[in-house]
């Protein structure tokens, strides 16, 4: 059977399917329906062909226990919980029975081989009803008007990055929420800025946190006039919001040493996108990155939210590659640099990530879209860059740990 173009894997309580199985037979589904997470790895339930751990899952009717092999709709909503939802597959020796189960059903039967050719068209039936039924709660749980308005109202220029940076999903994933009060790490001309701007409303905020001044001049390429205006920037941040946004939020920039007090245990999220390989790259000259997370900590409340995007190196780099110079970090390292910080690693998700980004020794990361640095002159060298696309990036959700 072919899910959304994957082939179902065989998930069976019999073989005790591995978790690497389990997530690809889910693979097609979880493409299909929308929903954004990764099963956790599944195991033999008491009574089911798989278990699913309910977090993994959005809030759906527990389902009432049935015969095996005719799944129900869901309740009317009355006793929503967020029951454990499981699909099984069965695609072996013409062996095809998908049954959706709440965790009291046993799992399906062994099916012989007079009645194959009928359960094989019925289980194709099944399976679209279970699809189109998971597809509406999907659609309901990761649905935020007040965030697509944000993001469909911006200049279709401003869109064409959307495909490669998933505003929608990557906001989500953090957890973002009208009326917060939100750090962006180095806003630059303001691309998610824009968007959280608008999304936020009046009763949040939003602050632009940029490198301290003393690290503009570290940069190679930089220049007296450039220097000036990136610390110009910072002061500028208050002026760029009120461009995009007529909502009135609160708008401040300042430098991750000149956070003000009034700030300091008052911020939500911390948005760190693309923002930490030229702190890391100077660490050892300055301690930029270090001075950085503190600040981060810092200005957190107590259940507050760092949420990271950021080039990603392979874990087979060396460390001294990897060290942002050339953009990239390993993932290993950034995990590593914010427990060290204080924090704790909530989640991780693939949405912004690139498998056709495969850096080499000289590789660096501007060689890509939008900078192709190197390849502007040379149509063959830039259409293999646009064909890889923007960079591989991972997407980590961390939360700040009480200190002492």
């Amino acid at each position: 059977m072919i899910v959304d173009g994957t082939p179902a894997r065989v998930c069976t309580a019999d073989n005790a399917a591995t978790s690497t199985d389990c997530a690809a037979a889910y693979a097609g589904l979880k493409r299909h329906t929308g929903i954004r997470r990764a099963p956790r790895p599944c195991v033999p339930g008491a009574g089911t062909a798989m278990a699913a751990q309910e977090k993994d899952y959005p809030a759906v009717s527990r389902r009432r226990a049935v015969k095996p092999g005719y799944p129900t709709p869901a309740n009317s909503g009355k006793h929503k919980t967020h029951a454990m939802l499981c699909l099984h597959v069965i695609m072996t020796a013409g062996n095809c029975e998908p049954v959706v189960t709440g965790p009291s059903l046993p799992a399906p039967t062994h099916i012989t081989k007079e009645n194959k050719m009928t359960r094989i068209r019925s289980c194709i039936v099944v399976l679209g009803i279970a699809l189109s039924s998971l597809a509406p709660m999907a659609q309901t749980q990761s649905s935020d008007p007040a965030l697509e308005l944000a993001i469909v109202s911006r200049s279709d220029e401003e869109k064409t990055r959307d495909a490669a940076r998933h505003p929608a999903e990557t906001l989500t994933f953090f957890q973002v929420e009208p009326g917060m009060r939100v750090a962006e790490a180095l806003p630059g001309s303001g691309w998610y800025t824009r968007i959280l701007a608008n999304y936020l409303g009046s009763k949040g905020a939003i602050y632009g946190v940029n490198y301290v001044e003393k690290m503009w001049p570290m940069f190679s390429f930089a220049t007296p006039e450039w220097v000036e205006t990136r610390i110009a920037a910072t002061k500028a941040f208050p002026d760029m919001v009120r461009g995009f946004s007529e909502d009135r939020i609160t708008a401040a920039g300042f430098t991750f040493n000149t956070v003000p007090p009034e700030v300091a245990g008052t911020v939500d999220r911390v948005l760190m996108i693309r923002a930490l390989h030229n702190l890391n790259r100077f660490e050892s000259q300055a301690g930029t990155r270090s001075q950085a997370l503190a600040a981060v900590h810092s200005m957190l409340t107590d259940t507050g939210l760092v949420g990271v995007v950021q080039h990603r190196a392979p874990e087979s780099a060396s460390d001294e590659w990897a060290d942002g110079s050339r953009g990239y970090l390993k993932q290993s390292a950034v995990i590593a640099m914010f427990e060290q910080a204080g924090f704790q690693l909530m989640a991780k998700s693939e949405i912004n990530a690139n498998a056709k980004d495969r850096p080499g020794a000289d590789d660096f990361v501007w060689r890509l879209p939008p900078s192709l640095r190197g390849s502007k002159d040379d149509p063959k060298k830039e259409a293999a860059m646009r064909e890889i696309g923007e960079s591989d990036r991972m997407t980590l959700l961390f939360r700040k740990l009480p200190q002492g």
